[in-house]
């Protein structure tokens, strides 16, 4: 289940008890919202309180949640999917307050329930319906290419309004043409051939940076989840990090060596993390290791960071690295500790920066880091 879908100015998180205030204010309590939408209207915030509870208990195992600004947290919509049958999916609600629409946030919401219908859940298709007398809705549907298939009437339940209803549809086919990431523009290998590379990479070196590897990308693939990001792209990239390590027992030269091997692959994401990994300030001066690379490869680990603008992957990645062990998921702290006894040294500024993602991290998913990678149990 993925507890938080992350836009460029939104999220679509979960239910807080504190949201009630909110949601009433901007949702529940809107006239101008609630004549669009099959539920019942609520007025006090005794009633938001009690639907608010409703919608947590609700939320915890289906695709639903409410919409919240990125900067603020304030909640002001809410959306679901649900699978109808394998494979095929339908938007089952959806709203945005009056003082937040006309700000592109309804096209970013479909385009965050459609990514995720599409590319985390492998939907065939995905169905989408609107008040004919909705123009929002109407133009959002054509936006994305949806495509008309009929028209039916309901009775809503709280007022008797006899509602025409147009439903549209949207193939896998057509979105993946138009939105979807295809396979071959897609910059990393898939799950199974990323371990593939691992595995035959540990025949040619073997050593626990194999398993280091694996504890990366299972707490990748935890955080992603809780994050809003992609839990698949999290995992590949964790279980590659290292991957330059194939080629002998190197320090600073496993970093360029993993750079090289993947972008002869065409893999560039994967190359990217080979390089950007350990360097949580991206520069070359507070690596934790001996420099035992050529001038060449040293100017082109220079160069290539340089031309690196760090995304929430980057971080990820360091995150993982700075947490993960040969037998499992570590405390940051001893981890670090543990890499200070075996090298002699760890840049404080570098100890400090990995605190930080931490706690960049944790605010992101809105819950402890350990618990999210299952610290206590996971085994490699």
């Amino acid at each position: 289940m993925f507890d938080k879908l992350t836009g460029d100015h939104i999220i679509l998180r979960k239910a807080k008890e504190d949201d009630h205030r909110s949601m009433l204010k901007n949702v529940w309590g809107d006239p101008e919202v609630y004549q669009w939408m099959l539920f019942r209207p609520t007025h006090t915030p005794k009633e938001a309180m009690e639907r608010c509870h409703r919608s947590m208990e609700f939320q915890k195992d289906h695709y639903a949640y409410f919409v919240a600004d990125k900067e603020t947290d304030e909640a002001f919509g809410l959306c679901a999917i649900k699978e109808t049958d394998p494979g095929h999916f339908d938007e089952s609600g959806i709203a945005i307050g009056t003082k937040f629409q006309g700000r592109g946030y309804g096209k970013e919401l479909v385009a965050l329930l459609l990514e995720l219908a599409f590319d985390k859940l492998g939907a065939v298709d995905f169905r989408y319906g609107y008040f004919q007398d909705n123009i929002r809705s109407k133009k959002i549907a054509e936006f994305f290419g949806f495509e008309y298939e009929y028209t039916y009437e309901m009775t809503r339940p709280w007022d008797g309004a006899v509602k025409v209803i147009d439903s549209c549809l949207l193939k896998r086919e057509k979105y993946m043409k138009l939105f979807g990431r295809k396979c071959h523009d897609r910059k990393y290998p898939d799950r199974k051939k990323a371990m593939e590379i691992l595995c035959e990479a540990e025949k040619c070196n073997p050593g626990p940076w194999g398993n280091h590897s694996r504890t990366a990308a299972h707490c990748a693939e935890k955080i992603a989840e809780n994050s809003g990001m992609d839990p698949e792209k999290a995992y590949v990239l964790g279980l590659l990090h290292d991957i330059g390590r194939k080629f002998g027992k190197r320090h600073l030269g496993h970093v360029s060596d993993g750079y090289s091997y993947m972008m002869s692959l065409g893999y560039d994401d994967a190359a990217r993390i080979c390089l950007t990994h350990s360097f949580n300030e991206m520069n070359i001066d507070g690596y934790v290791g001996n420099r035992d690379t050529t001038p060449q490869e040293t100017e082109l680990i220079i160069t290539k960071l340089s031309e690196v603008q760090i995304d929430d992957y980057d971080r990820l990645i360091q995150l993982c690295d700075a947490i993960s062990g040969a037998e499992g998921v570590m405390d940051i702290i001893d981890r670090m500790t543990d890499v200070k006894n075996r090298y002699g040294s760890y840049d404080q500024s570098k100890w400090d920066t990995n605190l930080g993602l931490k706690a960049y991290f944790e605010k992101l998913m809105g819950k402890d880091l350990y618990e999210a990678v299952n610290k206590e149990h996971f085994k490699p």
